[in-house]
């Protein structure tokens, strides 16, 4: 007989069991049955049931159906065992457990060659640390160090620690501590011990398979088998909710390398299985897939809507369950357009929304919000009369809904009307702005400068009585403002300077005539404003401008063409 030191409560029963492997001949644990009797197949579904086949140790109970390990308090440490050894050469095993209000520490299956009231160190070493002849696969939560939870297979009551052959859970997505009920299932073939954790709630799946000896570390071909649970300063509330064990080793269902789900494109699905060797069958048509099925052997093109279902067949196990994907392959339609174009506009636009595929749905806001099913159904043109984003976006079954399609309309308020149209008048203007837009306020300079809603708001007619440039804009609520509009007014009224002066009273020539001279106000400058030398003594000038200012002054010419020097000047401003 193999015998271990590992397990503490060995230690004083060694004498005895040394003189009575010399009595006897090296016998077997009492609680180990050599040869392939000890097959036990069990099925449990409720622990309350069940509780005269099991051995509880340290704060293991029963919580009505379930097997509780931890109830959440602190520093607990537990193990229960299936009461009679078990064929563990190959088998497949299911069970479903559960972990809430969790923090730490976690907890094992084991398969142990110990006795039924085996129990290791509890805190880091979840109730496994220090068991002998073992191999336990732990589910480790150790929140307190903010540790990533994990998996692992130890041996020998090795302390399954964080840092110690650890595998990180996360990328999986399963998270044991989240409540969520875990599924676990472990099949055995004699050198590999392959582990399907899944989270029933999110479908999230970890596989790992671990090359293993299992009747070696226990030292036997049957063994115990059941669960171990801990805590340390935190806890929580740990439960097998089922469990069921089978010397047959169950294959584990295929796996699919495209999760199902909706997809707008065709899809190439692969299936696997982890276990090696496995000839996989399938169906696409609804139907239960068989040995008669087809048989996998590449990829397969997913291109419309189909539900695949696949299973594992080999020599020497029991076929896998049925594993099932449904893809939906929905096309994506196209974005709905608009009859007129986004952009801005004077007037009220009547849009038009139409999609390219017959026979969708089109919904539609036009208050800024993002178009779902719950928005107005599109069912004739829209009147754009003010500013407005159009978006909208088109549905129909089998299809993927359409990308958002948005047109903002600007809507210009009209622009403002003169009641006297620009040009050239003799008399004053009496000018009156309009617009057609109701409500628009419009605003006006007249210095030239491009009018803003700071200018002079246009409340009656503007009288225009020399020459001036208006310019207006129209805006009213729900419009940009309108384009400016500019008119240029020349009044050109007929006005005369009439100008008259006395004869020399000597000449040493005699006087022939006049010149008359002109210069705009304050300038130098002056020019000669008759053509011809004037014999009068009166002068009418007719080609003044209204609003300006002029200063003349005469000059007498003799028969020789000479002149005198000028007269006095005299000033006239023009009305």
């Amino acid at each position: 007989m193999h015998l271990r030191k590992k397990y503490r409560q060995s230690y004083y029963v060694i004498g005895l069991l040394l003189f009575l492997t010399t009595l006897l001949g090296a016998p077997r644990d009492s609680f180990a049955q050599s040869g392939s009797g000890a097959t036990n197949v069990f099925n449990i579904t409720n622990f309350a049931n069940a509780a005269n086949q099991l051995s509880f140790n340290g704060n293991a109970t029963l919580d009505g159906a379930k097997l509780q390990l931890t109830d959440g308090g602190l520093y607990e440490d537990s193990s229960a065992w299936y009461s009679q050894p078990v064929n563990v050469s190959s088998f497949t095993t299911n069970f479903t457990f559960q972990e809430t209000n969790a923090v730490a520490d976690g907890l094992t299956f084991t398969i142990q060659g110990v006795g039924t009231n085996a129990l290791g160190t509890g805190g880091a070493g979840l109730g496994f640390d220090n068991l002998g002849q073992s191999v336990g696969l732990k589910f480790d939560l150790d929140r307190i160090r903010s540790i990533p939870e994990s998996t692992g297979l130890y041996t020998d009551g090795a302390i399954p620690f964080f840092t110690r052959g650890s595998i990180n859970l996360a990328p999986s997505g399963i998270n044991l501590a989240s409540g969520d009920v875990m599924a676990v299932q472990l099949v055995y073939n004699g050198t590999t011990l392959i582990m399907t954790l899944t989270d029933t709630v999110t479908n999230n799946v970890f596989t790992h398979p671990f090359t293993v000896n299992i009747p070696s570390t226990v030292d036997g071909s049957t063994a115990y088998v059941g669960f171990t649970g801990a805590s340390g300063g935190a806890g929580a509330d740990q439960e097998i909710l089922t469990w069921s064990y089978s010397n047959s080793p169950d294959l584990p269902a295929p796996t699919f390398s495209v999760a199902a789900g909706t997809y707008t494109t065709a899809q190439s699905v692969a299936i696997s299985d982890a276990t090696t060797g496995t000839t996989i069958y399938y169906t696409t048509n609804g139907t239960k897939p068989t040995t008669s099925s087809a048989v996998y052997t590449a990829p397969i093109t997913v291109s419309s809507t189909e539900t695949l279902e696949a299973i594992a067949v080999e020599t020497g196990y029991t076929s896998s369950a049925v594993a099932t994907a449904t893809y939906a392959i929905a096309s994506v339609l196209p974005a709905p357009t608009f009859s007129v174009a986004a952009g801005t506009y004077t007037t009220a636009q009547s849009v038009a929304i139409s999609d390219a595929t017959a026979g969708t749905t089109i919904y539609y806001t036009s208050n800024g919000t993002m178009p779902t099913t719950s928005s107005a159904v599109y069912s004739g043109a829209i009147t754009v009369s003010s500013t407005e984003t159009l978006e909208a976006i088109a549905v129909e079954t089998g299809y993927t809904n359409s990308a958002v399609a948005t047109a903002t309309y600007s809507i210009a308020a009209a622009a403002p009307t003169f009641s006297v149209a620009a040009g050239t008048y003799t008399t004053t203007q009496s000018v009156a702005i309009s617009d057609a837009t109701p409500g628009a306020t419009i605003y006006y300079t007249t210095n030239g400068t491009m009018p803003s809603t700071s200018s002079t708001t246009y409340t009656a007619p503007i009288s225009v009585s020399a020459t001036e440039t208006i310019s207006a804009i129209a805006v009213a609520t729900g419009y940009i403002a309108s384009p400016e509009v500019v008119a240029n007014y020349i009044i050109n009224s007929t006005h005369t300077v009439t100008l008259s002066w006395d004869a020399p009273s000597s000449s040493t020539d005699p006087v022939v005539g006049y010149n008359i001279y002109r210069a705009a106000s304050g300038s130098s400058s002056y020019q000669l404003v008759n053509s011809s030398v004037d014999t009068g003594t009166t002068y009418v000038d007719s080609t003044v401008q209204s609003g300006a200012a002029y200063i003349y002054y005469v000059e007498s010419v003799d028969s020789s063409g000479n002149q005198s020097v000028p007269s006095n000047q005299v000033s006239v401003t023009i009305p």
